[in-house]
């Protein structure tokens, strides 16, 4: 069997009054933890931009097989 790997890339932005999808991903801290969930993704790299309407989320993952 052949390994895959990868990398992705994510630009989120996690506004302060989150209206919509707080039942599978609640901000920030939700989306962290989904993605903890993910054995096959290793979190590389994360930077956070904080500001007074929200969060600003840069990361990237790497996929190993």
């Amino acid at each position: 069997m052949m390994s895959a790997t990868g990398s992705l890339a994510i630009h989120q932005y996690f506004p302060a009054d989150q209206r919509f999808g707080r039942e599978l991903i609640e901000g920030l801290p939700g989306f962290l933890n989904f993605m903890e969930g993910r054995a096959d993704l290793s979190r590389q790299h994360m930077y956070t931009s904080h500001h007074h309407d929200g969060v600003v989320f840069l990361s990237t993952f790497q996929k190993e097989e």
